[in-house]
Parts: C-alpha cells; structure tokens; sequence
C-alpha cells in the first residue's frame, strides 16, 4: 500500500506528523479488512492481501527486468484486420 510506503518514508525524513496521519489512515483502511471479529472473513481477506501483494511484486519484478533488457516485443508485425469496419 502507497499510504504504508508514505508513512515510512516519512518517518525516515524526521516529519512525524505526516508519519502519524499515515499510520492512521493505513490503520482506518485496514480495520474494515481484518476487523470485524469473523475469524474466517479475517483469514479470507489476509489471504488475499498475500495473493494481491504477490502479484504486485511479480508485475514490477516483470518490469524490471524488461527494462534492463530492453525489451520490444516477441510478436511478430501485426496481421492485416479481417475486416476494416463493424458494420
């Protein structure tokens, strides 16, 4: 999440106060997720936390790697279109 990341690097910047707002509009986000008391809701949504923070590092390490290859494309020139309107 961009507002844990803010919150961290403001902290490390010595701005406290930017700090503590972070921290709690992470929490405010957060608390409808894990919150409730539904043991069974509250795994579910961890499990997708991992599931969507597992994406979110396999598409930048994807990119990241593209980027220091500089890759174009594997496809070959596009086909001409079977038709050149819907009509």
């Amino acid at each position: 999440m961009r507002i844990q990341r803010d919150g961290v690097l403001a902290s490390l910047a010595g701005r406290r106060g930017k700090a503590i707002r972070a921290v709690a509009d992470f929490v405010a986000v957060r608390e409808p997720r894990c919150g409730g008391g539904n043991r069974y809701l509250t795994r579910y949504e961890r499990g997708q936390e991992f599931r969507e923070g597992s994406a979110s590092y396999v598409e930048k390490k994807a990119l990241q790697i593209m980027r220091l290859t500089r890759y174009r494309t594997s496809l070959p020139k596009p086909a001409k279109p079977l038709c050149t309107s819907l009509r």
